[in-house]
């Protein structure tokens, strides 16, 4: 994924959350937070289910299992 982003010579797993962060600066969007991408704090439990939900096999190859609950906590603990 991270070639495909443009890093030619990536080889690991880093290399895609760097080239991530690239694209994202290249955008103008790094610094961009919830509430200023249109997201409101009371929108958080439903993403929280819908992520849990629609990603459930990506949540079932996490060694911690994480509940819609704590979904929600980190969405607001992030939340700006």
């Amino acid at each position: 994924m991270a070639r495909a982003l443009g890093n030619k010579n990536a080889s690991e797993p880093q290399d895609f959350l760097s080239a991530l962060d690239k694209l994202l600066e290249d955008c103008g969007v790094s610094n961009l937070t919830m509430s200023e991408f249109g997201i409101k704090a009371e929108e958080l439990p439903a993403m929280a289910k819908e992520v849990r939900e629609s990603l459930a096999p990506a949540f079932e190859c996490d060694p911690t299992l994480l509940t819609i609950e704590d979904c929600a906590e980190i969405y607001r603990k992030s939340f700006k």
